[in-house]
């Protein structure tokens, strides 16, 4: 009984613990959606990826600390921040020129006249965006290597009895280990595969639907016939610019090892490639809606003026 009592004592805390974890992080998950769903009704841009902006930004300081002390203590390595900080500085302005960039595809219109009036005749473009996957390939291409790295790792700690399958099992951990060059490999690949993916499940980008959606409205691409030959043209035209952006999004991805290997400072894997991505993209979609309120406030006070003239 002394023995029996204390073990099933220790399984019932153990129990009650995970339950109590389970219940707070739940609940506190539902307060952060709440908030966020509360923000976007009524502040700037997407809650959530606010959130998770202001989340980054408030773990830098903690990152420059542990740099810092890290450059105090080794003076040798003061080069070896400044060439940090301008890798993640070239690396930003890269992110910033690809969330923008856009494959610009011509339109001509047709004129249509009802009545005594003439619509139409206006040349317009498609846009097609050199990054649509935005930062999701990253994410995914992540959570698809950790899942085999995490399983290797559990088997390369159990007690196998045969020595050349555990010899297996090692030689694949220490490939899919996140120092090496198999797994950086492997990391690329997969995003620019995923980038691929999205390009092609996303709406606005399915080449036939544009394709026949110009031929209803009688528009069409300068020197292409309408139909299957636009449906050809455009698919030529998004693979070429996802192909750029999948090779860009990889390169970004690779950055913070780089900068490590390179420079010997680790302090700053916190922030890797989706990190920078993610604080571009919602600083940039964040200025984009400051512009949009003002613009907006602008034309309601120049509707203003007029009515008070009329």
């Amino acid at each position: 009984l002394t023995t029996q009592a204390p073990a099933a004592l220790l399984i019932g805390n153990k129990a009650f613990f995970m339950f109590a974890s389970t219940m707070i992080l739940t609940a506190g998950s539902v307060f952060v959606m709440w908030l966020a769903e509360l923000i976007s009704e009524k502040g700037l841009g997407n809650g959530g990826s606010l959130l998770i902006f202001c989340g980054i930004l408030a773990g830098i300081p903690v990152y420059a600390s542990r740099t810092s002390q890290l450059v105090a203590n080794d003076s040798a390595m003061g080069f070896g921040l400044f060439v940090l900080l301008a890798i993640f500085f070239v690396a930003m302005i890269f992110i910033v020129i690809m969330q923008e960039a856009i494959r610009k595809v011509v339109i001509i219109n047709p004129k249509r006249q009802v009545g005594n009036k003439v619509y139409g005749g206006v040349n317009t473009f498609i846009p097609f965006k050199l990054n649509p996957g935005g930062v999701m390939p990253i994410i995914f291409a992540i959570a698809i290597l950790l899942f085999p790295s995490t399983i290797l790792s559990i088997l390369s700690q159990a007690q196998i009895s045969n020595a050349h399958l555990k010899q297996i099992i090692m030689t694949l951990s220490q490939w899919m280990s996140p120092s090496g060059i198999t797994y950086y490999v492997l990391y690329f690949l997969l995003i620019v595969a995923l980038t691929f993916f999205y390009a092609s499940i996303i709406p606005n980008m399915q080449p036939k639907e544009i394709a026949n959606n110009l031929k209803k409205y009688g528009s069409s691409i300068p020197g292409v016939k309408p139909g299957r030959p636009t449906a050809e043209a455009l698919d030529k035209i998004l693979t070429k610019t996802t192909f750029i952006g999948a090779i860009g999004l990889g390169l970004i991805a690779l950055v913070p090892a780089f900068a490590s290997y390179a420079t010997r400072i680790t302090t700053f894997q916190g922030i890797g490639a989706t990190s920078l991505i993610i604080m571009v993209g919602v600083a940039l979609d964040l200025i984009n809606q400051v512009k949009t309120h003002l613009l907006a406030r602008n034309y309601e006070s120049f509707l203003k003026v007029c009515e008070r003239f009329s």
